[in-house]
């Protein structure tokens, strides 16, 4: 994993990475899902898995106490009592070359892109992307979008022709004003506050809002086929759960 989605491609704030284990156990199965979720957990469980990669870590912010009782706890202990190891590639997935904001940016055919913020290691590499596309209306890539998610608010600010796109995969609020700095037509991200909305209107410039749940569970399509191929050998689970918005 850390070969194929290096450490140093994570986020400063981010815990990347072995989240519980490991054990001395052999790969049997490996699940892949969004979530370190007790569902999740009873998913891995079910279908055999004791490798759990997921997108989101288990613990993101400083663990004070492992309670039994919550959420967190009960994961952590399920899987010690199964011996099943928790391993999350967070930012560095969001980050990778043909990781997940690769997945959107060649859905949507973006050309000459870029990371929306490059990383100093590796330029080629970081959060986000930015790219052209030859010129579509934002109501046809709305429609286009619409056929491929289940969850879309279109924000208009007037400009209809798209020639430049910029996407985040999940939360992409903080980048908004280097996005805006970047004088693209159209941003496609999640979990956009209001006022973040409002600046993006008064600088002209045209949201599509997703799921952050939906967005990051189909990019995991680009990471199943590229586990295949390295780990051709290993079974593989992906574990999908409901999107909270969605039901």
């Amino acid at each position: 994993m850390e070969r194929e989605f290096p450490l140093y491609l994570a986020e400063s704030w981010d815990n990347t990475g072995l989240q519980v284990g490991p054990f001395d156990d052999e790969i049997r199965r490996i699940g892949v899902a969004l979530n370190p979720s007790l569902r999740t957990l009873y998913l891995a469980v079910e279908k055999g898995c004791n490798f759990l990669l997921t997108h989101h870590p288990l613990i993101l912010t400083g663990l004070r106490r492992v309670d039994l009782s919550g959420s967190i706890g009960k994961v952590i202990n399920l899987a010690i009592l199964k011996k099943i190891t928790i391993y999350s590639i967070h930012t560095p997935w969001d980050s990778a070359l043909g990781g997940g904001n690769d997945y959107w940016a060649d859905l949507l055919g973006l050309e000459n892109r870029n990371p929306i913020v490059p990383l100093r290691e590796n330029p080629q590499t970081g959060i986000g992307r930015v790219g052209e596309v030859y010129g579509t209306s934002f109501y046809d890539m709305v429609s286009f979008l619409k056929k491929e998610v289940r969850f879309l608010i279109p924000v208009f600010s007037g400009k209809d022709k798209i020639y430049k796109v910029a996407l985040c995969t999940g939360s992409g609020g903080d980048l908004l004003e280097k996005v805006i700095s970047l004088r693209v037509d159209v941003y496609i991200t999640c979990d956009l506050k209001y006022h973040q909305i409002l600046n993006a209107l008064y600088a002209g410039l045209n949201l599509i809002i997703l799921s952050h749940h939906e967005m990051e569970e189909k990019s995991l399509f680009y990471l199943e086929r590229r586990l295949r191929d390295l780990l051709p050998s290993l079974g593989l689970e992906i574990l999908k759960e409901e999107d909270p918005f969605l039901g």
